[in-house]
């Protein structure tokens, strides 16, 4: 029996992985390039920084429109505004001088990153069956985990020409992306009658809310656990290139290294979901991995008040924190999508919604907290890895195989 409902592509997934990374490279590409460019526009560091959260917040914005209207819709059309928000913006950037004007910018363009990746997960549960879409998102998941580990890597060469051949860069991938998006995928969701309707909106996000799962509990239930758990990896995203190469002296051109690192273990982690996901059911494997970043979180913030903190043990411990993400994230959203059909795009809306505001608050909360000390970081990452297991223990362990209710 055939795991698709649509016919697509031989690149279906490939595609969608290409797609979901667009926003890994327009962050990752550029936090090497946070140290020199608060000397362009004379900031610390740290409120550069700000400029992480402020995307995240647009982003965030993005996916929460982008998600229902795109049900209403189809996918395509909320695909080719991300695509034109993001290629406008992406060019304003180069001629920036202010750096308010650069926070505005940033948020406008994620904006249109919220609106390309949105529809990535709901793109895979229109044209895959429930029992596969999990794993096709695990897939689609490894996949974009390659930007964060590369991303670095090109921006720290980028930056001997300057800043701004990174968002040259980021335009091309942008470009290369929305050409392919034109000619090659075919639209998954089919609306006779396209019209928006905004009241729609939230009775959409109100059906969303009170699914339920055959065992009585609150599917939402999983999108709270996912949105803390992910706000543990936002803090060290926004805060990273504070962490390495301000605390600790690591240079640009090392940095990805240290930033790659965990992104590599959150690759092997995912890995391992894709494979166990076929005879495992995910929600064990979200739980196992909520354990696990806790523990390392309990760890971190132990490690940060009773002794003088040093690299290779803070890199380690990092790893494990950020890393078990691969375990949490993509099984917890296999549950959670499972639950929806035709209002998969406000599902994944929603989803993305609340990971990103957290991310963002977080993230800019410890930024400002920050000072001169990781104590800050730590604190942050724990209270959000705790209330994610808090929450996900809330959650009934689901009976009988994986499937659509």
């Amino acid at each position: 029996m055939s795991d698709t409902r649509l016919p697509v592509p031989i690149f279906f997934l490939p595609f969608f992985g290409m797609l979901a990374a667009i926003v890994p490279f327009a962050i990752d590409a550029y936090i090497p390039a946070i140290p020199n460019m608060a000397l362009v526009f004379h900031v610390g560091v740290a409120q550069m920084n700000q400029t992480i959260s402020a995307f995240l917040l647009g982003y965030a914005l993005g996916q929460f429109f982008g998600g229902p209207i795109s049900d209403q819709l189809g996918r395509k059309t909320i695909g080719y505004t991300g695509f034109a928000i993001l290629l406008i913006s992406t060019f304003a950037i180069l001629f920036v001088q202010d750096f308010s004007h650069l926070k505005i910018v940033r948020f406008i363009q994620a904006i249109g990153g919220g609106f390309t990746s949105v529809i990535c997960m709901a793109s895979i549960r229109d044209a895959y069956t429930a029992e596969s879409a999990g794993r096709k998102y695990a897939v689609v998941t490894m996949i974009m985990l390659f930007m964060p580990m590369l991303a670095p890597v090109i921006g720290s060469l980028l930056l001997g020409f300057g800043w701004q051949s990174i968002f040259i860069a980021l335009f091309i991938f942008i470009l290369a992306a929305a050409v392919t998006y034109y000619f090659g995928i075919p639209e998954t969701r089919i609306i006779e009658h396209k019209s928006v309707d905004l009241k729609k909106i939230f009775r959409q996000f109100r059906e969303v809310i009170v699914c339920k799962s055959d065992e009585g509990g609150w599917v939402i239930f999983y999108l709270f656990s996912i949105g803390f758990s992910a706000a543990v990896m936002l803090i060290f995203v926004t805060n990273s290139s504070f962490i390495y190469m301000e605390y600790f002296g690591v240079s640009p051109q090392a940095f990805p290294l240290y930033f790659g690192a965990n992104v590599i273990v959150m690759m092997a982690c995912v890995r391992y979901s894709m494979v166990r996901m076929k005879i495992v059911h995910p929600h064990k494997l979200f739980t196992d991995g909520n354990r696990i970043q806790f523990a390392f979180s309990a760890a971190l913030i132990l490690y940060v008040i009773f002794s003088d903190p040093s690299l290779f043990p803070i890199l380690f411990l990092m790893v494990g924190v950020v890393g078990s993400m691969g375990l949490v994230n993509p099984n917890a959203a296999a549950v959670y999508i499972s639950h929806y059909d035709k209002l998969s795009g406000s599902a994944t809306s929603l989803n993305s919604t609340f990971i990103l505001l957290m991310g963002g608050l977080m993230g800019g909360l410890v930024s400002v907290c920050i000072g001169s000390s990781l104590l800050p970081v730590a604190i942050g990452m724990f209270a959000c890895s705790l209330v994610s297991n808090i929450i996900g223990a809330s959650i009934p362990k689901p009976q009988g195989q994986f499937h659509k209710k």
